[in-house]
């Protein structure tokens, strides 16, 4: 009697240890299908607006692109297997991607298309872990300064 306790204390042991740290990693979050857009900095567009030689410019600049931009959408898949594509208001591409390095609340990949390699930093949401939520990113260039891509899983 006192083995069989013994017995199913150590299986029980052995399930709670193996259960710890099995969840889903990163690059199983990262994997699926995600569906892009814009989100522009409000605060940053009038620092940079009151910052312009032209103000006039800087004022027509906000009006031409806060509209294009609200309209900008954009899906990338990521694949189990490394490979990706993208499909969006700026055309298709396909390439590969690899997680380069990860923690709970950000990621570094890896993209490349035709030649061109590309290096990401990607920002998550508090619940991305329990895959509920999304993440964020820097666009590049200039529009870095005043906002950031969002992707929430597509449905």
């Amino acid at each position: 009697m006192h083995y069989a306790k013994l017995s199913l204390f150590g299986l029980a042991l052995v399930c709670l240890l193996s259960a710890v740290g099995c969840g889903p990693t990163v690059k199983d979050r990262l994997a699926g299908t995600w569906q892009g857009s814009v989100e522009l900095d409000q605060a940053a567009i009038d620092k940079k607006k009151a910052a312009a030689d032209n103000p006039i410019a800087a004022m027509a600049m906000e009006a031409m692109l806060k509209p294009m931009l609200a309209n900008f959408r954009f899906d990338i898949t990521l694949n189990a297997d490394g490979t990706m594509s993208s499909e969006g208001t700026v055309g298709k591409s396909t390439g590969t991607w690899e997680l380069k390095s990860s923690t709970d609340t950000q990621a570094v990949v890896v993209t490349k298309e035709g030649e061109k390699s590309h290096e990401h930093t990607l920002l998550f949401d508090a619940d991305f872990m329990k895959g509920t939520g999304g993440f964020t990113m820097a666009p590049p260039g200039e529009m870095a300064e005043i906002g950031k891509f969002r992707f929430k899983r597509k449905t």
